[in-house]
């Protein structure tokens, strides 16, 4: 069973890397979020040799693993969560597991008892959450092709979502017009047609005019971006 031990600050945390080698885990150690997000991602638990479980090994329970689990269910990553925290109000253990956490275990724990744990998590078969994307307060749900800004749901045509989708998936970066061409229309399209124009217009009258927001700019001389603090 491999392990992914993500040291969130927590001292037992490489005691306990060490404690599940030796129960015969594969364990890989990282300390940081971003980077587990991206190795469970690369790594899903139904991969040969994949992930089964993600252990976050925090002081206390909160908002550090809070982000873990709501970034790791966000970007669609099926791989179990299991919190070990140094102590926890009931509170927070609620929100770790109300974010995404599958399981929250506090010190002083036994080695059988989060094996057994562990073990119990791998059984499950993954459930794949819904992909979303989510730029400054616009998200988008790629399963059920929806949009919203903070609380209100826009609708967008299956075009303008696919429009929206690929500045979302470049958040803050420039994309030329022909990037744009060949991500959402046929590669036969007409080159002198002024559709991106027209689309982006329309994208901008959905997603920034009703709600005084300027996030869809234009680059003069270079073609369009996504701002996510606009």
């Amino acid at each position: 069973m491999r392990i992914l031990l993500i040291d969130l600050g927590d001292e037992g945390s490489q005691r306990l890397a060490r404690a599940l080698h030796a129960e015969g885990c594969v364990v890989d150690v990282l300390g940081g979020i971003a980077e587990a997000v991206w190795v469970c991602g690369q790594s899903p638990p139904q991969s040969p040799g994949g992930i089964a479980v993600a252990v976050a090994c925090v002081p206390t329970t909160g908002r550090v693993e809070c982000d873990l689990s709501l970034r790791l269910r966000a970007a669609g990553i099926a791989t179990p969560l299991l919190v070990v925290a140094g102590r926890a109000a009931t509170d927070d253990v609620v929100a770790a597991l109300d974010s995404g956490a599958d399981d929250v275990v506090c010190r002083p724990v036994r080695l059988p008892e989060i094996v057994a744990r562990l073990r119990a998590l791998a059984r499950r078969e993954p459930v794949v959450p819904t992909p979303r994307l989510v730029v400054g307060d616009l998200t988008l749900d790629l399963g059920a092709q929806r949009v919203s800004r903070g609380e209100d749901t826009i609708e967008l045509s299956p075009h303008l979502f696919t429009l929206l989708e690929t500045f979302a998936r470049h958040p803050g970066q420039v994309l030329t017009r022909a990037v744009l061409v060949e991500a959402v229309w046929d590669p036969a399209h007409d080159p002198t047609s002024n559709v991106v124009e027209q689309s982006v217009a329309a994208l901008r009258r959905r997603i920034d005019t009703p709600f005084g927001r300027r996030s869809l700019q234009t680059v003069r001389g270079r073609g369009y971006r996504l701002d996510p603090a606009a």
